[in-house]
């Protein structure tokens, strides 16, 4: 795991044994004294290969404390937990509109779903749902062993149906590890056809190629090639934040999205239509699910840190940026990510894009995988 990596390499600095005094380490002092477990080869990342004295390391690293290590986590974190929700702008926009929009219109829009990433994301995950951990690990059926576990004061019945409700819930997850990798890579892939229009014809071919690639891949595990997803999707993050930046100077008038008044009236205003936009705009948190799941990978600060100061402002600024793009020419709803891209980097965003939902597919795969591993381990 990477959790477990970085542990090693930073105690074999102390004690070429890479051995660790858990207690030590909140006390901000190491010794030598117990060994750390090593990192099983071609495994998928699992809570359940942690034990709980791991976990409480997670707890224990803050900006604080274990700063090296501390930054390590938030960057990797980048690529296993926010792929998912860092590559949405791909398909968010134009998934709400399939008409051209009035400057309202795009304000309105924009503005359900700036709060949607401030409310769900930042407020209800980022502060609340993060500390409401079981003995340091997260996840849906963390929280199932949690509320129905021998500690728990609820009656039988009530125990029942968290469980189904649970199950209900992982269900849902694992759809979307099959729906999520499909959507994402071909929303991608799709920008070979914006400049190139007879290239159109290839762009399912060359999904299916890569998504069948990526699922052959899986039986040799993603140890090997996880350092670098946190690096790549600084990069992305970093491009989403400059483009959506430079569009918004060209109608600053988009930051009006920022008022929630302007999503409560565009509710309003739209009425039915409005209602059923709203499923377009909780696209834009799909993965949401992976920020709980792989609390104990990374613990509650580094993945708070990643999403406030990396992750958050990038996706942000982008989805302003293209309602900035519409505001200026609605006539390019059809694809606002790749037309808000300047036209010397739309290639190189191709290439960047689809290497960023390749990630994210794994992150939702892994993520699933598990899922299915607490599942059995609870059973």
């Amino acid at each position: 795991m990477f959790l477990e990596n970085n542990i090693n390499q930073h105690a074999k600095k102390i004690v070429p044994d890479g051995t660790v005094n858990y207690d030590s380490i909140q006390q901000g002092t190491i010794t030598a004294t117990m060994p750390l477990p090593s990192l099983t080869n071609n495994r998928a990342p699992s809570v359940f290969s942690l034990t709980a004295a791991d976990y409480l390391m997670t707890r224990s690293i803050t900006p604080c404390k274990h700063l090296p290590l501390f930054l390590t986590l938030t960057i990797r974190s980048l690529g296993v937990i926010f792929g998912d929700i860092g590559t949405s702008p791909l398909y968010v926009v134009n998934t709400i509109f399939t008409y051209e929009p009035t400057e309202s219109q795009c304000i309105g829009a924009i503005s359900l779903i700036i709060w949607n990433l401030i409310v769900v994301v930042s407020i209800k995950y980022g502060i609340f749902i993060l500390m409401a951990d079981n003995d340091g690990e997260g996840g849906t059926f963390a929280l199932c062993g949690l509320l129905t576990g021998e500690k728990s004061t609820m009656g039988r019945r009530a125990k029942q149906w968290i469980t189904i409700i649970s199950l209900a819930a992982g269900c849902l997850l694992i759809g979307d590890g099959a729906l999520t990798p499909a959507v994402s890579v071909l929303s991608a892939v799709e920008g070979l056809a914006v400049e190139a229009s007879n290239l159109t014809t290839w762009v399912v071919p060359i999904t299916v190629i890569i998504l069948v690639l990526l699922f052959i891949a899986q039986r040799w595990g993603t140890s090997k090639i996880g350092i670098a997803f946190g690096p790549i999707m600084i990069i992305w993050f970093l491009t989403l934040f400059i483009i959506g930046v430079w569009r918004i100077t060209y109608k600053p008038s988009i930051l009006r999205a920022f008022n929630p008044w302007e999503a409560f009236n565009y509710l309003l205003q739209e009425k039915e239509r409005g209602f059923l936009q709203i499923g377009g705009v909780f696209l834009a948190v799909t993965g949401l699910e992976a920020l709980y799941a792989d609390l104990g990978h990374f613990g509650q600060w580094s993945i708070r840190c990643a999403w406030l100061c990396i992750a958050f402002p990038a996706v942000v600024a982008y989805y302003l940026g293209q309602g900035a793009l519409l505001i200026a020419d609605p006539t390019l709803v059809d694809n606002p990510f790749y037309h808000a891209v300047p036209d010397w980097c739309h290639w190189p965003m191709v290439v960047l894009a689809t290497a960023a939902t390749i990630i994210a597919s794994q992150a939702i795969i892994t993520g699933s995988f598990s899922l299915i591993s607490q599942a059995i381990a609870l059973e």
